[in-house]
């Protein structure tokens, strides 16, 4: 016989279903109360002395094992005697103990570390920045750095000792010399006290290997030098900064010359983060001239400024140009990605205006002995 309403069954461990058959709407009503009851932890108005009321109904009860059946309780905070003897520890002792645990790290020598910057800003001749580590385009390590304005003073005399300028750019690969430092209220730095040149040189050199690579593979070492050149190249356009003695060392060779020349000059940056965007523009501007021949100049300087002109996307432009382009770039010793794509390199600006104005003379003068024969 099927057991009614008012008779007790044991409910299953497992859930709120009953192990045997009972009324389908008290079931659900229990359920509906148990759930309630576990989600508010209110059970007052639902259990009393074992039992539970179905949908309001006296007479229709079934007695609970409160260990099977009452919500279990939210996370406790600890009995009696555990509170009596719990201890609570300011932030300060906390932050000791942790520097208590670090002090074999704080008082250890100084060690290097390879990472790029991150968030560079300088204060008061200070720099305060982030060192940080990805791996396959993602941040795995991040550390707050400080250099004082003493120690990147010795920094930048290490690099133009070899050649370098030191440019703090977000990005930018450097190899520091480090102290750890913890403090109560900053929490764990580094603290930056010199610097490795030769990461810096190896990482420009790495890079400008690579581009070569790519502008070999896809075919663009010569073709602009396919590109015809006038016999008398008399509209030149000029890519230089106009202040800078590479421009005026390139004009006033010109000037020498005593010949007609028609200059149409595009004022670029050629140092500095907005190298790529300024000379690409100068490139497009040009190209929409009539031309006979496009000029890139810039004076010497050290390697890392040079390397502002070591660009994939400059290289790419000239390489596609429909105008032969010429480059003068740095010193003797200086050798661009862009002079490996422009239909002539040469070692300074001064050379280039000098390269074909000899050549114009001969022409010129052979022009005029045909006059006079005839």
């Amino acid at each position: 016989m099927p057991k009614s309403p008012t008779q007790t069954s044991r409910f299953d461990r497992r859930g709120f279903g009953p192990v045997s058959n009972l009324e389908s709407r008290p079931v659900a009503r229990i359920t509906k109360f148990l759930v309630l009851s576990y989600l508010t932890g209110k059970t007052s108005s639902l259990v009393e002395n074992g039992t539970m009321s179905v949908d309001g109904e006296r007479g229709k009860t079934w007695p609970l094992r409160k260990s099977e059946f009452q919500p279990q309780a939210k996370a406790s905070l600890g009995s009696d005697d555990e509170k009596k003897d719990r201890r609570f520890f300011t932030l300060s002792q906390i932050q000791d103990r942790v520097a208590h645990h670090l002090q074999p790290a704080l008082s250890a020598k100084p060690f290097w570390i390879v990472a790029e910057l991150a968030g560079v800003n300088f204060k008061a001749g200070n720099l305060y920045c982030e060192l940080a580590e990805s791996r396959d385009g993602q941040l795995v390590a991040k550390l707050r750095c400080t250099a004082w304005r003493d120690a990147i003073q010795r920094m930048n005399r290490r690099f133009l000792q070899n050649n370098l300028t030191l440019e703090w750019e977000n990005g930018s690969q450097v190899g520091l010399l480090c102290q750890l430092e913890y403090h109560r209220v900053y929490g764990l730095s580094l603290k930056a006290v010199d610097i490795d040149p030769d990461l810096a040189l190896g990482d420009l050199e790495r890079r400008r290997r690579k581009i070569l690579d790519r502008l070999t593979r896809d075919g663009l070492l010569e073709l602009n030098g396919r590109q015809p050149l006038s016999l008398l190249p008399a509209r030149i356009g000029l890519i230089a900064s106009r202040e800078t003695a590479g421009c005026k060392d390139f004009l006033q060779t010109l000037e020498l010359s005593q010949f007609g020349f028609t200059i149409f000059h595009a004022d670029v940056r050629v140092q500095g983060t907005e190298t790529q965007a300024s000379v690409l523009r100068g490139l497009k501007r040009l190209q929409t001239l009539n031309l006979d021949l496009i000029v890139l100049v810039r004076g010497g300087g050290s390697r890392t400024d040079l390397g502002y002109l070591d660009n994939e996307l400059i290289a790419r432009e000239i390489a596609h140009c429909a105008v032969p382009v010429w480059t003068g770039i740095g010193h003797e010793t200086d050798t661009s990605v862009l002079d490996a794509v422009a239909a002539k390199a040469f070692r300074t600006p001064s050379a280039v205006a000098g390269a074909w104005w000899p050549d114009l003379t001969r022409s010129s003068t052979r022009w005029q002995r045909s006059a006079l024969a005839c």
